[in-house]
């Protein structure tokens, strides 16, 4: 009678080890797409580094258009904004 309760015993303790290795099986994939995913945005990003290192029309570019600088002997126009 003992070594059938202990063959129960095991063979729940099993299925409940498999359950569990299927979900972390599971969970691991997960994280595997999520690094790629990640893995990719820091390439682009690594890429936008190096154009804002390497390229002056575009470091001007950017400092014109988001930080709203204007060279000298430049003529700005202001124009009022609309509630559209």
């Amino acid at each position: 009678m003992g070594l059938i309760l202990a063959l129960l015993f095991l063979a729940r303790a099993g299925s409940e080890s498999y359950a569990g290795l299927a979900e972390l099986a599971e969970r691991e994939a997960e994280l595997e797409i999520d690094l790629e995913e990640t893995r990719l945005r820091v390439e682009r990003l690594r890429r936008r580094v190096e154009l804002l290192q390497d390229d002056p029309v575009v470091l001007e570019r950017l400092a014109r258009e988001e930080l709203g600088l204007v060279r000298p002997g430049d003529t700005v126009v202001v124009l009022p904004q609309t509630d559209d």
